[in-house]
């Protein structure tokens, strides 16, 4: 039984250590190749620990410790108090994380609506933020691209 491998086409590199390389089907002898890539380099450099990354936008946005940054640029846009990883959920004008903080853009601030519970999870559906209530099996959506919440904008599982 012949088992197929992977070859490297390039004898001016050793094939003892391949590093940014994938395979592919291969034309040649072999029915697979390895192919090289460039490798990655860091963008920026965040102040501590990692959790989480999400997109609005167009842009990349990483929350390190209680900061939100500019993944790219590294900028700090706002604080987010507290520890652990965050769910995130983007309605077109406000990214918003499980722990009840939106950023829209330029500032983040806690959702303060009269309405608004403690959450679970967070998601985007048409237009609008869906969101999970702590310990209950009730579930709600804010208002259409908006983090408006009414108290009769809820229902259970």
């Amino acid at each position: 039984m012949r088992i197929p491998t992977a070859s490297y086409n390039q004898p001016s590199r050793s094939p003892q250590r391949l590093i940014n390389c994938f395979a592919q089907q291969s034309v040649g002898k072999t029915p697979v190749e390895v192919v090289g890539t460039p490798g990655i380099s860091p963008v920026t450099s965040l102040q501590g620990e990692g959790r989480g990354l999400a997109v609005m936008g167009g842009s990349l946005y990483a929350v390190a410790g209680n900061t939100l940054y500019d993944a790219i640029s590294g900028s700090e846009k706002g604080e987010i108090p507290g520890s652990g990883r965050l769910i995130f959920a983007d309605n077109g004008s406000s990214l918003v994380t499980d722990t009840g903080y939106a950023f829209n853009g330029s500032t983040v601030s806690a959702i303060s609506d009269v309405d608004k519970v403690p959450w679970s999870a967070v998601g985007y559906c048409d237009g609008r933020i869906v969101f999970v209530e702590t310990g209950t099996g009730r579930f709600g959506a804010t208002g259409l691209y908006d983090l408006t919440i009414d108290g009769l904008d809820f229902a259970t599982a």
